[in-house]
């Protein structure tokens, strides 16, 4: 498939390093970029628990290594929710959604990635909550009655036209992709230089 026409795309992911990885989409955000897309990274976590330098520093770090990676894909920045990393179960969706779509409506994205809110047997809390999350936001962004504070502020409703998915595939589940989405060697190499950026969690 080729990707679709567009301006602007987000990735909506609760860790720093999540679109770099094995089950992350960095191929297709270096592709997007290539194409003319502007992009943004949402990390949702403050991954205070990536690294052996404790929470506060691994935090710091972290972002600085996310900045780091987007910036080697060529996207715009990091908005970073700093929620607890590993202990999002008891934090409230509706905060986290209203988060997510204050900032769908403020970027106003052609396209959306991010973990698939209906993937199985993914064992991290954080992806779950975070997905949903960004699942619901997307739709509901585009309602003119669902946070009309933000309207008020200027932000009108925003419907994402095209969202991508993914998930974890080490667990050999059943997972099949249902789109494929041919991409450079040179992006793979970006994708993978992306990647090295985040030396903490691997120190």
């Amino acid at each position: 498939a080729s990707i679709p026409e567009g301006k602007r795309f987000l990735v909506i992911e609760p860790h720093h390093d999540d679109h770099t990885t094995d089950y992350g989409m960095g191929g297709l955000i270096a592709k997007l970029v290539d194409s003319g897309y502007e992009g943004w990274y949402i990390r949702a976590s403050n991954d205070e628990k990536d690294g052996a330098h404790g929470y506060p520093h691994n935090d710091m770090i972290n972002l600085r290594e996310s900045e780091a990676a987007v910036r080697v894909f060529g996207m715009k920045g990091v908005h970073s929710l700093n929620w607890r990393n590993d202990y999002m179960d008891p934090t409230p969706l509706l905060e986290l959604r209203a988060q997510i779509i204050l900032l769908i409506r403020k970027h106003r994205p052609d396209v959306v990635l991010g973990h698939d809110p209906w993937a199985h047997y993914d064992r991290n809390p954080d992806h779950r909550k975070v997905a949903r999350a960004a699942g619901e936001a997307a739709w509901m962004a585009g309602l003119v009655n669902v946070h009309p504070e933000h309207i008020e502020a200027g932000l009108k409703p925003h419907r994402v036209p095209h969202v991508y998915y993914t998930q974890r595939h080490d667990y050999g589940r059943g997972y099949v992709p249902n789109v494929a989405i041919q991409i450079a060697l040179a992006q793979v190499r970006r994708a993978e230089a992306a990647y090295h950026a985040h030396k903490n969690v691997r120190s």
